[in-house]
């Protein structure tokens, strides 16, 4: 669980209708004691569908082993584990669902036991004109949770598509026994949640930017 002086930030934000005081069940196994903790990356891909990943993997083992060795399982059940799913709806309950996951996912995290997160959220740039509302529910989307989360103790991290789409694969998917057939939206939030998870492994910088990020309502 979360620390409990990190809840002000959370409690902030406005109660909705559209989210249930239940937190929902992100569907990954139990956690366990190990060294260093867990990272965790959530991803989302927002529009008219949305699409979620949440990756969970050993944190030391990330660092020092790469992200596909931390994500083998351990003869003490230690390894890494994902899921991911995509939603339809209008762009206030799209974003209080939104909300919603990041709220099971940030009370899942144990600060205490070395646990670091991140949200790596899909940027979207004009590229042709079309006229549609829906065609800009991305940005929509984006621009509100940006906004909710502003004062979140958690590096929220906007990346445009392509560097995911061109390292993470379908094909790389397969191999690596993580693709998930149908989900379209869900495979692409997947894409950004494993690039950040590489991107912590090999970034120091990122990875003293996540903590620092998590320190400002740890040390309130």
């Amino acid at each position: 669980m979360a620390s409990a002086s990190a809840g002000s930030w959370w409690t902030a934000l406005r109660p909705t209708p559209a989210v249930p005081e239940a937190t929902r069940d992100l569907r990954l196994p139990p956690a366990h004691d190990i060294p260093g903790g867990y990272f965790w990356s959530l991803a989302f891909d927002p529009g008219v569908t949305t699409g979620w990943c949440v990756v969970r993997v050993p944190r030391l083992k990330l660092v020092r082993e790469g992200f596909l060795e931390a994500m083998r399982p351990t003869e003490h059940g230690g390894g890494g584990c994902w899921n991911a799913g995509e939603f339809t709806g209008g762009d206030d309950w799209a974003v209080d669902t939104m909300l919603d996951i990041t709220r099971a996912v940030y009370q899942d995290v144990d600060e205490s036991a070395g646990d670091q997160w991140m949200i790596l959220v899909e940027d979207f740039v004009v590229r042709r004109v079309q006229m549609d509302r829906a065609f800009l529910s991305p940005v929509r989307l984006g621009a509100m949770y940006r906004r909710d989360m502003r004062n979140a103790p958690v590096l929220v991290d906007f990346r445009m598509s392509s560097d995911a789409m061109n390292v993470v694969t379908d094909g790389r998917l397969r191999d690596w026994n993580m693709y998930r057939a149908g989900s379209v939206h869900a495979r692409d939030a997947q894409r950004h949640a494993i690039m950040s998870c590489r991107r912590y492994s090999s970034e120091p910088a990122l990875r003293e930017l996540v903590a620092k990020k998590m320190a400002f309502e740890a040390a309130a």
